[in-house]
């Protein structure tokens, strides 16, 4: 018998790439869900809140950049079954920003740093690695992962 999924978790993120870098914050330990582990910045809309906002209004929380919509550009979707959990993400690209990203967010992120895309760490969230395939392959516009073949 097939367990039911409960509805899914929908979450934005945003792709900010300096030279050979990407912004990535570590994920503190003590967080509800993969502790310790490297994601982008990004997060749940709010109520009544466009997806595109979203991802701007994290970037601000959790960064302390300032970006405007007409310098993001869409990537792509990840729909991902992981533990047991349904997640998509909707996955946006800055092209620029104001302000100099930071960690924002001391209660959720231990760390936030540029980290060089040829040596990415191996604790990414599978939302995160997903983003990255965008990046590798501009032709995607829609990533699944996770589910059974």
């Amino acid at each position: 018998m097939s367990s039911v999924l409960a509805a899914p978790t929908i979450f934005t993120t945003m792709v900010m790439i300096k030279e050979n870098s990407i912004f990535l914050v570590k994920r503190a330990q003590d967080v509800a869900h993969l502790g310790g582990y490297y994601a982008l910045i990004g997060g749940k809309p709010h109520e009544n809140e466009a997806l595109i906002d979203c991802a701007i209004r994290e970037a601000h929380e959790e960064a302390g950049v300032v970006i405007e919509p007409a310098q993001v550009s869409f990537m792509g979707v990840s729909d991902i079954l992981f533990e047991g959990r349904h997640l998509i993400g909707f996955n946006f690209f800055a092209h620029t920003w104001e302000g100099t990203p930071t960690r924002n967010s001391p209660r959720e992120h231990e760390s936030a740093e540029w980290v060089d895309l040829k040596q990415l760490p191996q604790q990414l969230t599978p939302g995160t690695r997903l983003a990255l395939a965008f990046l590798q392959n501009q032709d995607y516009r829609y990533v699944k992962a996770g589910w059974p073949q």
